[in-house]
């Protein structure tokens, strides 16, 4: 995926915005394709996962905000990406509500 900053403009806090963005941006094809075909348990966490790609997806996203993520925010995150490889931007914007 290629997202700008512009792209994520419809997200009215300035904190979130930049979490997702800066997530969205520093992710490969490889890496959204990985996590449109990963399902995580309800029960489970990002935080907590054992999983190779996931650590790897965490560390670039944890690397694209200067490493500022603590553990609410990083989960937050994935679960947002988890979100927009699924379905899209577009329809994340309109389920988001921001």
């Amino acid at each position: 995926m290629n997202y700008t900053q512009t792209d994520f403009e419809f997200i009215h806090c300035e904190q979130t915005r930049q979490m997702i963005s800066r997530a969205c941006m520093c992710l490969d094809e490889s890496d959204w394709s990985f996590m449109k075909h990963y399902y995580i348990n309800n029960n489970e966490s990002y935080m907590f996962s054992q999983n190779v790609n996931i650590k790897n997806i965490m560390n670039k996203i944890q690397d694209s905000y200067h490493g500022n993520h603590t553990g609410n925010t990083i989960g937050f995150t994935m679960r947002a990406i988890d979100l927009i490889s699924k379905v899209g931007l577009q329809k994340y914007k309109m389920l988001s509500n921001n």
